[in-house]
């Protein structure tokens, strides 16, 4: 059996619903996203077997009001069209979901319960008595939907493409989507292989707070300075990068991030890098090999990269080399992307 695994971050949310809702028109839809979307969808489809390891986090709001997040760890295996075994553990439930193309089996170990019905033929098709039958849902049960006419992508009002970013080390570009009752992004990895690697769904029918997500060994500071805004309390500053990511370079403290940051910003430059670090002499010495997009003519190449190693010296306040390369010369990595390479000994880092 082929198994082909990815990790999906999943984060549900609330928001306060807008008291008046605007017609969406065809112009908000971006083509390009709505094709990332399909072909995202198609891949999933021609997979015979999968198998998804997710972390989905759950915002719940409380009578009184409070707002309260739960984790859930999911595992899914997939054979199909017709088998998959589907584990779900977290604070609020535990449940075990078997099928073998002829019966649906559900087991709750916690509270030593199990059901089992005759089932459909198919996943889709058992994903639909399911619901209509038995109110019940599939964990990640879009994974089955996607590519398919249940997908429901004519629901879509509005498609838009945010840009590359990364996703556990991985390349991914984020797309955001609106429908009827729901805002959601995903993030897709780039490449060969159009994984989801990230989803998150907000609803729009449920009041509630909002609410700030910090990732830890993020790095920023507090200010005291007025904002533009007018407002005079204390504010945290934009993140400047992680504190396990950092590179110290000739005493200057370098975060691949900014690096991407100018990356992302610039015209001619494809979201793919490495940063290289090697000791020349007595002194570091960084390297910035990026790629160009396709179609950019060579004759472009170094003044491109003059150009960008201008921004990068702005963004980092620390002089790079920078090696503009063909589309598809830097190595790509089906799992975490391999963004720095640290040549210097270790006792000198």
């Amino acid at each position: 059996m082929k198994r082909l695994g990815c990790s999906i971050l999943i984060v549900m949310a609330s928001v306060v619903l807008s008291a008046q809702v605007h017609a969406q028109a065809a112009s908000d839809i971006d083509p390009d996203a709505m094709a990332a979307l399909n072909s995202m969808g198609s891949y999933l489809r021609s997979l015979k077997a999968f198998q998804v390891e997710a972390v989905t986090t759950k915002d719940d709001v409380l009578d009184n009001g409070q707002q309260v997040q739960y984790d859930t760890h999911v595992d899914v295996v997939a054979s199909m069209p017709d088998r998959f075994r589907i584990s779900v553990n977290g604070p609020r439930q535990q449940r075990m979901y078997l099928y073998d193309g002829k019966t649906f089996t559900i087991f709750a170990q916690r509270v030593n319960y199990y059901a089992q019905v005759p089932a459909p033929d198919t996943v889709g098709k058992l994903a639909s008595v399911l619901d209509e039958k038995y109110d019940i849902h599939l964990p990640l049960e879009d994974l089955f939907y996607w590519g398919t006419p249940k997908s429901d992508v004519a629901a879509i009002t509005s498609a838009i493409d945010v840009g590359p970013t990364e996703v556990g080390g991985i390349t991914c570009e984020q797309y955001a989507f609106r429908q009827p009752g729901l805002d959601w992004q995903i993030w897709i990895q780039l490449g060969d292989f159009p994984l989801p690697k990230k989803l998150v769904i907000t609803t729009l029918t449920k009041e509630a707070l909002p609410m700030l997500r910090y990732r830890t060994r993020d790095m920023t500071r507090i200010t005291t300075a007025p904002c533009d805004c007018g407002r005079t309390h204390l504010r945290i500053l934009r993140i400047a990068g992680r504190n396990d990511d950092m590179l110290i370079i000739r005493g200057v403290n370098v975060y691949p991030s900014q690096v991407e940051a100018v990356l992302v910003g610039l015209p001619k430059i494809a979201p793919y890098y490495q940063l290289i670090v090697e000791r020349r002499g007595s002194l570091d010495h960084l390297t910035v090999e990026a790629e160009a997009q396709p179609g950019v003519d060579a004759a472009a190449y170094v003044p491109t990269a003059r150009n960008l190693a201008h921004h990068i010296k702005s963004m980092i306040g620390l002089t790079a080399e920078v090696v503009l390369k063909k589309p598809g010369e830097l190595p790509r990595s089906q799992g975490k992307a391999v963004r720095v390479r640290d040549l210097r000994p270790k006792a000198e880092r």
